[in-house]
């Protein structure tokens, strides 16, 4: 995949395309508008993908102790 759109993404990370989509707009993640849909690269993609992971994982060991 080139590129992955606002839905894709958030079906990817249990998020939603309105959280994502916002975040896009904050700066947070590096994407594009076109037309009505913003695109986000897939290196970019795949960054957050595994920041969210990684975030995902540090809770639930702390939920753990």
């Amino acid at each position: 995949m080139v590129a992955w759109t606002t839905a894709q993404l958030a079906n990817a990370t249990g998020l939603t395309q309105r959280y994502i989509r916002r975040l896009v707009k904050q700066g947070q993640i590096k994407g594009e508008k076109i037309a009505r849909d913003w695109i986000v690269p897939d290196e970019e993609a795949d960054r957050f993908i595994k920041q969210r992971q990684a975030e995902q994982k540090e809770q639930s060991q702390e939920v753990g102790c």
